[in-house]
């Protein structure tokens, strides 16, 4: 199925612009749009980048955004005035186009004021497809929120103003939309309204409200427990959502695919399509979606019964979705939550979770609201509550029974049926009807009335023992039979509902391939036919499989798809997967499982001559093992099960043998041709798999040491290689904060003190030149040089706090940033400095020592109090280096400070050059002080 521009036909160049501007455009649409788009000048132009950003605020978030803001700051810069007419439109276009970012990202305190403001913009300028599409994002805001009553208003304002523009698309999704809504609110009410209002042929309406007409037809069938029609109404969804760039309606449509399998027991299909939606929701990484996938996969694992798996989702959705209110998503959540602390025996967290469920629901419209009395009756029942819990399960079939959902009405049957059963009946209270048994064979018949739903085995076993109960053996023993056959169904993943999930799962697929089977019948090779059918449907499923399995990257993760998948769609009651060694002689296993449940880890010799694992790595080829029941197995492990029939294949890369599957049966002749490519097929691709992953993490194992060494050497490219001090690339790099923070502090000052000078907000820059340095090294050489360097440089750190700069500026010079301190106290830090430079000799090898001196020139940043963005930093430190050069013309060992006078303003830039070159003249007139010591 493919989305088509039935809206209009778009040609290129100019014309490429679609207008009006579609809610969501198609891939083809926008292709012409963006090969269109360097035709464009002037105003086309930018209509042209506001619509790139429209189609791709989901297909492309970073991009949509970069187009935004590009978009805006080229309309701000050329407006004078406050923007009108086409270029107010467009600015509110971008704010509706952040808008939306920030509502996908769960920032709803953002969000709301932005859309707001566009829906403002778009007043002012009478437009109203624009006023439709905010009140639109407004709708889905406060809905997100759980602010349902507010939620229906936008909505019905935003259908307002798209009738008014008479555009169809907008109108007809955003009525779907309403519909929808009105479903889940009351089913009845809902269809009258509803059912008949929208056309037939869904394909033939503009792509922009295909996937909301779809998912309006999926959520009538869902709701109407047609869950097959479900399905096919989903699987549209997802599909015309990612060909109109709704990736976030293409994540809840795998959501609710998965959610629909599950309902008709195809959990390893709902398994598999959780997965899709996931992988797309962590690459987009907006929270609901995450969050929605994350407790749908929760309740298809808890429904496998990996109830530690499943309790890992849920509490990684619970993280997702706790703080974004009570929202839909997070009543689903609850449900799911609640519904596996039954499956645990924690019937008190059930009945807390079940509590602040309805809450939830209703400020939703989440029909989860049906479910809490139901899961609270069955937690009071596992309590032995019985009053209590048949209240809350009457309640829960009549909440049923009004919302019309058959399959919620077998499910509170069950219930009902189980607590009277086991906690009694009042004679005064109950009459024939309301026997167990009769309350399931109600429930029996509700089930077979639902087109693809095989009755639940649980439902025929409770039958089965009511029957029993009332001395109708015969009725009894049949109804265990068909409890049993129903448990072996969906097991061995051959109940009819399987077939009906592989038909939907591949329904382009199956069209094909039953066309290719009608032409075999034509030419009368119907069993040939047949057996090509079968055969490309296993291929197919096989290239499902391929992909899931090679997708992963962790050995575990890979043993479970192949566990998953082995059992899928062979006859497995044991699995073991070994790998080889490094040196060849041994084989390891890593996972062994047998009837469901993991067994011990062992180990094996290549040279075994008994184990038939270790014959398979040796030939390097695959066998099969059959035996009579009679025979005796002498690789057979005790405490394990006996098997008959056997397969063995080497997990081999390029004639590499990495180590060896095998799957084992107690059925004899298990394995034949098919099993076998099925067997040899999975293999391969478990070979492909288990080399990934060696190679990713030899490669994380890679890329962990050549992150450390470029930290080695970014820490050496920073760092002056023999002082250990800092060098200018560090202080370029890090300065600057520092500068930012300073600036800051003294504007804040000016603002509320302006007669105080900030404390603490001073950049102190210190230059220090060893006196005499060069006679060092033309006396004692260049070696007693770098010793002295060394110790003066210890000596600087001693005299420095930790927070300080300490750099070497070049040769025998150094440079230390006293930073956010005070410019009053940089006499007092150039005297320590000087004194530690001068107060003991510098020893050096051999017994020799020498008396240096050292001469420090100082300047503070801000220079100008009141004007500290006067001068640059690098500036200051010309003029802390001119009193360095007054130190050294005065005689050395001292220090000099160059300082603004008192409440002087800064001169002209030309005057400013000249104090940076020759500050003498400043400081002869006063313009400029001079601090000296000692």
């Amino acid at each position: 199925m493919k989305a088509t521009d039935t809206d209009r036909t778009v040609p290129s160049g100019p014309a490429a612009l679609e207008s009006p501007l579609q809610l969501f455009g198609t891939d083809d649409a926008l292709a012409r749009l963006e090969a269109a788009l360097p035709e464009l000048q002037g105003p086309e132009r930018l209509l042209g980048l506001a619509h790139l950003a429209w189609l791709l605020r989901e297909r492309d978030p970073k991009r949509s955004l970069d187009n935004a803001d590009a978009l805006t700051a080229e309309l701000n810069a050329k407006l004078k005035a406050r923007p009108a007419g086409s270029a107010a439109i467009l600015l509110a276009r971008m704010d509706l186009v952040r808008a939306e970012q920030r509502y996908l990202h769960a920032d709803w305190a953002a969000a709301q004021p932005l859309a707001e403001q566009a829906m403002q913009s778009f007043e002012r300028q009478g437009e109203l497809l624009g006023q439709a599409d905010a009140q639109w994002l407004l709708c889905a805001l406060h809905g997100a929120m759980g602010q349902a009553e507010t939620r229906d208003r936008c909505l019905e304002q935003a259908i307002a103003l798209a009738r008014a523009a008479q555009e169809p698309g907008r109108l007809l999704c955003f009525e779907a939309t309403q519909a929808r809504f009105d479903a889940f609110r009351d089913w009845p009410a809902s269809e009258l309204r509803w059912a008949a209002h929208f056309p037939a042929e869904i394909e033939s309406q503009p792509a922009s409200a295909q996937a909301a007409l779809y998912l309006y037809q999926a959520t009538r069938a869902f709701l109407a427990s047609d869950f097959a029609r479900a399905i096919r109404m989903f699987m549209c969804v997802h599909q015309i959502a990612l060909q109109t760039g709704q990736l976030y309606g293409a994540i809840t449509a795998s959501a609710n695919v998965s959610h629909s399998f599950g309902k008709l027991n195809d959990h390893e299909a709902s398994l598999d399509w959780v997965q899709r939606g996931l992988e797309l929701a962590r690459g987009c990484g907006w929270p609901q979606g995450l969050g929605a996938c994350l407790t749908q996969m929760g309740e298809a694992l808890r429904r496998l019964g990996r109830l530690e798996q499943a309790q890992a989702a849920l509490d990684e959705a619970q993280a997702i979705l706790a703080p974004l209110g009570r929202s839909r998503n997070y009543a689903m959540l609850l449900s799911c939550r609640a519904e596996l602390a039954l499956d645990r025996g924690d019937n008190e967290l059930a009945l807390r979770l079940f509590d602040e469920m309805p809450e939830t629901a209703r400020e939703s419209g989440h029909v989860g609201l049906l479910e809490a009395n139901r899961g609270k009756a069955k937690a009071l029942a596992q309590m032995g509550q019985w009053p209590e819990a048949e209240t809350m399960a009457e309640a829960s079939l009549q909440a049923a029974i009004a919302a019309g959902m058959p399959d919620r009405q077998i499910e509170a049957l069950q219930v009902l049926a189980q607590i009277r059963s086991r906690g009694g009946m009042d004679p005064e209270r109950h009459g024939r009807d309301d026997l167990p048994l009769a309350l399931l064979e109600r429930a029996l018949e509700i089930s077979r009335s639902i087109e693809g739903l095989q009755p639940p085995p649980e439902l025929l076993a409770a039958l089965a023992g009511e029957y029993a109960r009332m001395a109708r053996f015969p009725q009894a023993y049949g109804m265990a039979v068909q409890a049993s056959a129903a448990r072996e169904k969906q097991h061995s993943r051959l109940a009819a509902e399987r077939l009906i999930a592989m038909q939907l799962r591949y329904a382009a697929e199956s069209a094909r391939a039953e066309a290719e089977y009608h032409k075999q019948l034509a030419s009368a090779e119907a069993r040939r036919s047949v057996l090509l059918h079968e055969q490309g449907q296993t291929l197919e499923r096989l290239g499902v499989i391929g992909q899931a399995i090679t997708a992963k990257l962790d050995a575990e993760s890979i043993c479970l798809a192949l566990h998953e998948h082995v059992h899928e769609l062979l006859d497995v009651t044991a699995l073991a997967i070994f790998a080889m060694d490094e040196k060849g002689e041994q084989l390891n296993s890593i996972y062994v499982s047998e009837a469901g449940r993991r067994l011990p880890m062992r180990t094996l010799r290549v040279d075994d001559p008994v184990a038939s694992a270790a014959r398979c790595a040796r030939e390097r080829h695959e066998f099969t093992i059959d035996r009579s029941p009679e025979e005796e197995s002498p690789s057979h492990v005790p405490g394990t099960l006996l098997s008959l029939s056997g397969m063995y294949a080497p997990l081999m890369i390029n004639e590499r043998v990495l180590g060896v599957m095998t799957i084992q049966s107690p059925r004899q002749h298990a394995y034949g041709e098919r099993e076998q490519l099925i067997f040899r097929t999975l293999c391969a691709y478990g070979a492909i798999a288990l080399d990934n992953a060696n190679t990713y993490r030899q490669l994380e194992a890679t890329l962990k040491t050549l992150r450390a060494t470029q930290a080695r050497l970014e820490e050496a490219s920073l760092s002056d290689p023999l002082t250990g001090l800092r060098n200018r690339r560090f202080l370029m790099q890090h300065l600057d904060a520092d500068i930012s923070i300073s600036l800051r502090r003294y504007e804040d000052a000016m603002r509320q003190r302006p007669c105080e000078t900030p404390e603490e907000a001073d950049l102190v820059f210190f230059m220090v030149d060893i006196d005499h340095f060069k006679a060092v090294n033309d006396q004692h050489g260049h070696a007693a040089g770098d010793q002295v360097l060394i110790q003066v440089c210890e000596r600087l750190r001693e005299v420095s706090r930790e927070s300080d700069y300490l750099v070497r500026w070049g040769g025998e010079e150094f440079l230390m940033v006293a930073r956010l301190s005070s410019r009053h106290e940089a006499g007092l830090i150039a005297e320590r400095i000087r004194s530690a430079v001068a107060s003991q000799p510098f020893v050096l090898e051999q017994g020799l020592s020498l008396h240096k001196t050292c001469s420090v020139g100082f300047a503070a940043f801000p220079f100008f109090a009141k004007a500290p963005g006067r001068l640059s930093w690098e500036e200051v430190v010309e003029l802390a280096d001119q009193g360095l050069y007054r130190a050294k013309r005065a005689g050395r060992n001292r220090w000099v400070g160059l300082a603004a006078a008192e409440g002087q303003t800064p001169p002209p830039e030309a005057e400013l050059k000249a104090w940076l070159r020759e500050p003498e003249p400043a400081l002869q007139v006063g313009l400029l002080r001079e601090l000296t010591g000692p």
